[in-house]
């Protein structure tokens, strides 16, 4: 596991790990919600968190980059 956080109004924890994964688990029914791969190019995920509105999963990776997913869209890459 290399980042945690909460989603601010779902009773979500994420997680990511080095190996380019990202895991929803809802901690009421103690279940995994989604088990999903992001390609991060080889890079390491160092910080995460949700935006307030809870809409997007903001992760920061080792070489400074922000990946930026779409909650409500199964963790997919935000269009730009």
């Amino acid at each position: 596991m290399a980042a945690i956080t909460l989603h601010p109004i779902d009773p979500i924890l994420a997680i990511a790990g080095s190996e380019g994964y990202v895991l929803l688990w809802n901690y009421i029914e103690k279940e995994t919600i989604l088990h999903h791969y992001v390609n991060m190019e080889k890079e390491e995920p160092t910080t995460m968190m949700f935006t307030p509105d809870g809409m997007e999963l903001l992760i920061g990776t080792t070489n400074a980059t922000v990946l930026v997913l779409d909650y409500e869209n199964n963790l997919n890459p935000k269009a730009s």
